[in-house]
């Protein structure tokens, strides 16, 4: 195996639209070894996009949110070597963002550039640090502009305020990802060589360097 030990990426923002399942789906194709995927999100956006896949890489991981524990510990006898897990965009007693956490050994805390996705944050960072497991903030959909720029700039800031890093690489708005999408891809194999396939590269690239 790559690697002795399964690591597990729980991919968290409460608020929907910031770009959770693209990560998810984008990131689990670039692990090495064999990467399983749970969907914990009851719109299945992931888990829909497995099962329109042909089979190979990655594989789907079932079970019930509650029995979260025992569903990472069947991964780990199957030898994957890496878990992703996409999540849903709220806090409830079915599906809870602590419980999920709890399991991961890294978070990754994509947000768009909107003033109320940013806000939000703090939310999950509280929550992540409680549990002592270190984060990751992604800036997706990201847009040519001024804002840009600082809107980077502030998110490095209170990365390091509350503990924990921003990634180096904006995930931009681009159009590759929503084809990819429709055809049950992802931009990495769509346009190996596009620049969406680039940011995602590398955006794995730094979750790897964390946990290695």
């Amino acid at each position: 195996r790559w690697i002795t030990k399964m690591k597990t990426v729980a991919i968290c923002h409460q608020k929907g639209g910031v770009s959770k399942s693209t990560i998810c789906q984008g990131i689990s194709l670039e692990m090495p070894g064999t990467v399983a995927v749970y969907d914990s999100d009851p719109q299945g956006s992931s888990a829909k996009w497995l099962e329109r896949r042909e089979a190979g890489k990655p594989v789907r991981a079932t079970g019930p949110i509650h029995k979260l524990p025992a569903l990472v510990k069947a991964c780990e006898k199957q030898n994957c070597d890496w878990l992703i897990i996409d999540t849903p965009p709220w806090h409830d007693d079915k599906v809870n963002i602590r419980s999920i956490i709890s399991v991961a050994d890294f978070v990754i805390l994509p947000t768009k550039m909107s003033r109320y996705d940013i806000e939000i944050l703090p939310k999950t960072v509280k929550i992540a640090n409680s549990l002592k497991k270190p984060w990751m903030i992604v800036l997706t959909m990201g847009q040519r502009s001024n804002l840009l720029e600082q809107t980077k700039q502030n998110l490095s800031e209170t990365a390091d305020l509350l503990g924990g890093s921003f990634c180096s690489t904006v995930l931009m708005n681009r159009v590759a990802h929503s084809v990819a999408s429709y055809h049950n891809s992802t931009a990495s194999e769509m346009e190996a060589g596009g620049l969406a396939a680039f940011e995602i590269r590398k955006i794995a690239e730094e979750v790897r360097a964390t946990l290695r």
